[in-house]
């Protein structure tokens, strides 16, 4: 199991991103409603784009209940070789 102690930034969440898209049939990013994206962030998004299989407005997903709050949720899957 890999233990995460600090939010990870930079090129350290290019990388986890990129891993997940080797290692998963399917993963979330969460973005947050009171929690705003810096540029690179942005750009990180805008280019998962072409991965992302679905956008939902939820106040849960695994691990976090939100209690009057809400968040857009993606779905994103690695293309099919």
């Amino acid at each position: 199991m890999i233990e995460i102690l600090e939010e990870p930034v930079g090129e350290t969440y290019r990388s986890m991103v990129s891993l997940a898209f080797d290692v998963c049939v399917e993963f979330i990013l969460v973005k947050r409603d009171q929690i705003s994206l810096n540029p690179n962030a942005e750009a990180l998004l805008n280019q998962l784009k072409p991965y992302v299989k679905k956008k939902k407005r939820q106040d849960h997903w695994p691990g976090t209940n939100l209690f009057g709050h809400y968040a857009d949720v993606y779905y994103l899957a690695a293309p099919k070789n």
